[in-house]
């Protein structure tokens, strides 16, 4: 899955936006989502693929966010790419709060 922006690396305008579901609806996506990355550049099906089965380094190149999901604050999830850029789950409402399970991708070498 890809997606496009027009917006450039010194545009920080907070923006609000769903990973899992319709615009913060009760339409929700049916499967696991383990850990999210998202990129300021492109990146080729190589790479994508290279790096899908293990957890990349918060100094690679184009990093904007990066959510491992392993260490979940309550209803945070901090951005380990060091950009600040911290998720809340469920947009921070009991509803729409997702169902943690374990992970078993084995941790990066």
């Amino acid at each position: 899955m890809s997606a496009t922006s027009t917006a450039t690396p010194d545009d920080l305008t907070p923006v609000a936006w769903w990973i899992g579901s319709l615009d913060g609806t009760d339409e929700s996506f049916a499967g696991d989502i383990d850990e999210i990355r998202i990129w300021s550049i492109a990146r080729t099906g190589d790479e994508v693929a290279e790096e899908m089965l293990g957890q990349v380094s918060a100094e690679e190149p184009g990093l904007v966010a990066y959510f491992n999901c392993n260490a979940i604050h309550g209803t945070r999830v901090p951005d380990e790419s060091g950009n600040g850029n911290d998720a809340t789950l469920g947009g921070g409402d009991p509803r729409y709060m997702p169902t943690l399970v374990p992970s078993d991708v084995p941790p990066a070498m």
